[in-house]
């Protein structure tokens, strides 16, 4: 059975939708147009070595070959139905001129970005030769941001930039399904889509004063969570995942300010990276890691526990050999009618929060929804336990 051309129609706008978005399948074998450009034909470089020249060609790059998508299926009509075109229709023919003007006004924008052609045409006096890519959007945020640091040139900001991304201490976060990633350097915060890369500098001022009076800030940025939303990864509701909108305030006139989305289990990580204050405001709630979620109600359940009298422990208690800040909470006692839980002769040693982060990390991560049922086996004798054999210790 042949393929008609409306049927065509149909599989071409779905590949094209996939090749301009694509999932996270396409993304682990490469085929996407950065990698397919970039691994190859080699013409994007190296990121590592060369980040901003990188990115700046592959921006060039996908733009070039989403544009040329539209025309792509002009060709393949031509190719496999000569006959549709043929037709002399008058919504082909508009529909042609429309993707050669598409492309070849992309085509002049990206020429413009890589030599200035667009400033060469309208300017009497070019002055001197400008760097390549002097023209992309890249290049005209990290040239404000170098007059603001007294820099000559933007080229001198992106070898910095260049510098910072090859170390291996930086903050790195992928999301697939949304084609972006977040990278934050010691003195940058990067954001990387399809289409833009945008860059924030998290300095102190170098001198003048800040660009908006009215925020407390002594940085050229400053960031804030503007919301976060939850997703399901699981069928249970333990394992929902919360993402965090993090808006990120560029307060250098002339740079616009963006969004940046990570997981909430990356917070602490990504706290570790910033060196300006993030904002968190009040009615905004981020979710403890799984772990973290399953000790508060473990700590729940060992509070309904029978407990054990502190008169029933010889020796002085001793504090927590997991956080050492907190005494020593609970005693391994059996309690239950398993036969596979076991006495436990063990000294207090734990506080019930480091237990029950112990006793997570003991279970099988991808089940959740079985833990509270699951035994582990105590960190010293390794004797199996089950959450009703974990019992506080009281005065009384």
């Amino acid at each position: 059975m042949e393929m008609t051309w409306q049927l065509f129609t149909v599989v071409y706008v779905m590949l094209s939708v996939l090749l301009a978005f694509p999932p996270p399948e396409l993304w682990s074998i490469g085929l996407t147009v950065e990698g397919i450009i970039g691994g190859v034909l080699g013409w994007l470089g190296d990121e590592h070595e060369q980040f901003v020249s990188f990115h700046m060609r592959r921006i060039a790059a996908t733009i070039l070959c989403h544009s040329a998508l539209p025309l792509g299926y002009v060709a393949c009509v031509q190719w496999l139905y000569p006959e549709v075109l043929m037709s002399g229709s008058l919504v082909w023919t508009l529909y042609i001129i429309f993707c050669v003007t598409w492309l070849s006004l992309t085509a002049l924008v990206v020429l413009h970005w890589r030599n200035g052609f667009l400033r060469r045409l309208t300017a009497a006096d070019a002055g001197g030769r400008d760097p390549p890519w002097a023209w992309h959007p890249l290049a005209r945020i990290l040239q404000t941001y170098a007059g603001v640091l007294g820099l000559p040139s933007w080229t001198d900001l992106a070898e910095r930039i260049d510098e910072e991304y090859r170390e291996m201490d930086k903050f790195y976060s992928l999301l697939t399904s949304w084609n972006a990633r977040t990278v934050v350097t010691r003195s940058f915060i990067i954001r990387i889509s399809p289409y833009r890369v945008d860059v924030a500098l998290q300095e102190p001022w170098a001198g003048g004063e800040p660009a908006a009076d009215d925020v407390e800030t002594d940085g050229y940025c400053r960031l804030e969570v503007s919301g976060t939303d939850e997703h399901i990864s699981h069928t249970s509701e333990m394992t929902t995942a919360q993402y965090l909108n993090i808006q990120v305030h560029n307060l250098v006139p002339h740079v616009d300010s963006f969004k940046l989305r990570i997981n909430s289990r990356e917070l602490d990580n990504f706290r570790r990276f910033i060196r300006v204050p993030l904002h968190i405001p009040a009615g905004v709630i981020i979710h403890r890691t799984l772990a973290e979620r399953f000790s508060v109600e473990f700590a729940e359940q060992v509070a309904r526990n029978q407990p054990v009298p502190r008169s029933a422990i010889r020796g002085e208690m001793e504090n927590c050999i997991g956080c050492y800040v907190l005494p020593a909470q609970v005693k391994l006692t059996k309690r239950c009618d398993a036969a596979e839980c076991q006495n436990c002769g063990c000294r207090p040693l734990w506080c019930v929060g480091c237990m029950g982060l112990w006793f997570a990390h003991q279970q099988d991560q991808q089940h959740p929804e079985g833990w509270m049922a699951a035994r582990a086996p105590c960190p010293s004798c390794r004797s199996p336990f089950c959450v009703l054999d974990v019992c506080a210790i009281t005065d009384n």
